[in-house]
């Protein structure tokens, strides 16, 4: 029988080499990624078989492929489904090199509530595609994009079904401009897909087991202020049972 965790990327590998070959056959000015072939979907970073703790975002930064040493390929799913596996499992403890800036924030959040990328946290997006960073994006490339997240967003409990020892959610919930003239953001795309949250958020993500805020620097700031009682939840309760595992 195949790892769940390798399972689970290499369908995601299948799944994004046909959005990045669509992507290849649009018009420039419709396409959501980079010139760089070398890219890969990450569903995750980190250890999420023992994280106990789970931040969320949007989706990964296209600038983690910039000269940080992911093998070079023709195709882009060269990597096999395992060494990608292994990879961002290890994603944090690897000698080189050292994870994006953007989770210097993340980890500075996680200090005071004694939880640690390193130990028993790890990190979840929305979407597992490195596409362009939606201020980036033209009000042309946006549908197309939003269109990728609600894709996506259903196969993000398969993702959260295998951090078995997840206890504590943290949203920060990113606003993205749908190019219709609306818009959309992490938090209400998880609420519409996700029975996760559905089931365990309280007061619109004000209270655990979720917390939720627009930014790291406010989520931090609830971080700070619930301390105690986070490093307490973290101490006496068990794992969040998964909606489909009940």
């Amino acid at each position: 029988m195949q790892n769940p965790i390798v399972e689970l990327v290499e369908k995601e590998l299948v799944w994004f080499n046909q959005v990045w070959t669509d992507d290849r056959n649009q018009p420039l000015r419709l396409r959501i990624f980079t010139d760089n072939d070398n890219l890969y979907p990450i569903p995750f970073f980190g250890d999420i078989r023992c994280a106990e703790v789970l931040t969320l975002a949007l989706n990964p930064a296209h600038d983690e492929f910039d000269s940080r040493e992911w093998p070079r390929h023709e195709s882009p799913t060269a990597m096999s489904a395992a060494s990608l596996a292994s990879r961002l499992l290890h994603y944090f403890d690897l000698p080189e090199p050292e994870p994006h800036r953007f989770f210097r924030d993340f980890s500075q959040m996680l200090q005071p509530i004694h939880a640690s990328y390193a130990r028993n946290a790890a990190h979840v997006d929305l979407s597992s595609l490195p596409t362009l960073k939606p201020r980036e994006m033209t009000d042309q490339q946006r549908p197309i994009f939003v269109d990728k997240l609600s894709t996506f967003a259903d196969r993000l409990n398969e993702v959260l079904r295998l951090a078995t020892n997840k206890k504590l959610l943290l949203v920060v919930d990113f606003k993205v401009n749908d190019g219709r003239g609306g818009q959309t953001s992490v938090w209400q795309m998880l609420c519409k897909h996700c029975p996760l949250v559905k089931l365990h958020a309280v007061e619109g993500g004000e209270s655990l087991p979720i917390l939720k805020a627009d930014s790291v620097g406010a989520l931090t700031s609830a971080v700070l202020r619930k301390g105690y009682e986070i490093r307490e939840h973290l101490n006496s309760t068990p794992p969040l049972p998964h909606p489909a595992d009940e």
